[in-house]
């Protein structure tokens, strides 16, 4: 491909979903698809018209970069002890959350595996991404090497379905869910808490920190998993990314930039922008008939066992349902169900555990599609 064409390929990467922010803060209509989707559907259209050359070397370097640099990024938002300064009810229910999807997404292999490809991978990444959230499924999905036509009918799958559920949420699944379970006394949230958040808006010196951190957290992790295996084995590199920004996580100087949530967010709307623009309209129809019943099973089973754990637990109804929202969607949606909920102090509280979600669902994604094969 000329030098031209990829100039202007690099341009529409960086670029486009800075629009796409704007327009979603502008328009109501955008602001409820999402900016997230609307880089999915963009590079979709245009990496299938006939007449536009694509440069997949370049898309996949950018896919793999922007979802790499992403991690750390999103990490650096919250101390790790924040994490764990949500109060006994608010753990329990995100950890039973956390074991439900994992429990679903296993029994949908041994339900329904048979019927797709893939399905120990499938059902890593469906674990991962109703454990916190789309940066959960979009980093397994390349720390596993899936096709990118997969990834994204997994992701639009999830956008149907957890889509339906965020509208019971905000509609009469407050109301229906008294009957489940009980209300108790909601617990306020604490100082640790209060701290917290991740609104941040960056400024241009905490980009580039943030950038030049992540990178050297990525040359840290890529060193030492040559050392110990020999070569780049990308789940282990996925895994030591983690595990290493939770570490500089727990650092002041880190602690201390601001906006790195807003970073790690720009990343993945480039990487949908790119991972779009690779993906076949054919090949996504065809996976679309099977991905969606398996993706059904797993999310009414992880809904079912969660509420259901919580309700033996004898677990306050409003912090089952963040802690919920905190797991499927991930932060940036536990304030309107909040509010809704008419439990603002719960939401610091919803969104820290949307962040612990960030930091273990690669373990559980990656952990569950190696270990399903071997049964």
């Amino acid at each position: 491909m000329s030098v031209p064409a990829l100039t202007l390929w690099s341009f529409f990467l960086l670029l486009f979903p800075a629009v796409t922010q704007w327009g979603e803060k502008r328009y109501q209509p955008l602001r409820w698809v999402g900016a997230m989707t609307i880089c999915y559907l963009c590079g979709l259209l245009i990496g299938n018209v006939p007449v536009i050359p694509i440069p997949n070397n370049l898309l996949n370097t950018v896919t793999e970069a922007s979802v790499s640099l992403a991690i750390p990024a999103m990490l650096f938002t919250a101390h790790p002890r924040q994490l764990l300064s949500g109060g006994r009810q608010s753990l329990m229910a995100f950890g039973f959350a956390s074991l439900a999807a994992a429990i679903g997404a296993v029994a949908a292999y041994f339900l329904a595996g048979h019927q797709i490809e893939s399905s120990a991978e499938v059902s890593g990444m469906l674990a991962s991404v109703y454990t916190g959230g789309t940066p959960n499924m979009s980093a397994v999905g390349v720390a596993l090497g899936v096709e990118h036509e997969l990834f994204l009918v997994l992701n639009s799958a999830d956008i149907l379905l957890s889509g339906l559920y965020f509208a019971f949420l905000l509609t009469i699944g407050p109301a229906l869910l008294r009957y489940v379970i009980p209300a108790n006394n909601t617990q306020k949230i604490s100082a640790a808490q209060q701290e917290w958040s991740p609104e941040h808006m960056p400024s241009f010196h905490a980009i580039w920190q943030t950038l030049l951190l992540s990178v050297l957290l990525l040359g840290a992790a890529a060193g030492l998993c040559l050392l110990i295996l020999g070569r780049l084995v990308v789940p282990v590199f996925i895994l030591l990314i983690t595990v290493f920004s939770l570490l500089a996580a727990s650092t002041k100087k880190v602690q201390q930039i601001r906006g790195t949530y807003n970073i790690a967010h720009y990343l993945l709307l480039i990487f949908a922008l790119s991972i779009g623009s690779q993906a076949n309209f054919s090949t996504l129809i065809t996976l679309t008939a099977s991905i969606l019943p398996y993706c059904t099973i797993v999310i009414s089973i992880t809904l079912f066992l969660h509420y259901t754990f919580c309700r033996l637990a004898g677990l306050d109804r409003n912090i089952t349902i963040i802690a919920s929202t905190a797991a499927v969607f991930g932060p940036p949606f536990v304030g309107p169900i909040a509010e809704r909920l008419k439990a603002p102090h719960l939401i610091l509280s919803g969104m820290l555990l949307g962040m612990l979600g960030y930091a273990i669902g690669n373990f559980v994604g990656i952990g569950l599609a190696r270990l399903l094969p071997l049964f």
